[in-house]
């Protein structure tokens, strides 16, 4: 499946955020599954999380 993740699933998913859902979790941490992300969500991550440190694999 293509997984196209914005912005606050992505910082949920970094920061361990129970908002993200269990399901939205397990496919974002699928390896079967390709993750796309925007330039717009690198754009907007330090507006919408200014004090997260984020550590990219």
């Amino acid at each position: 499946m293509r997984l196209l993740i914005d912005t606050h699933a992505l910082i949920w998913f970094c920061e361990g955020n129970p908002n993200l859902s269990p399901v939205a979790r397990a496919a974002m941490e699928d390896d079967a599954n390709e993750r796309y992300i925007s330039h717009t969500v690198l754009w907007e991550m330090p507006s919408n999380s200014p004090s997260a440190n984020f550590n990219f694999r």
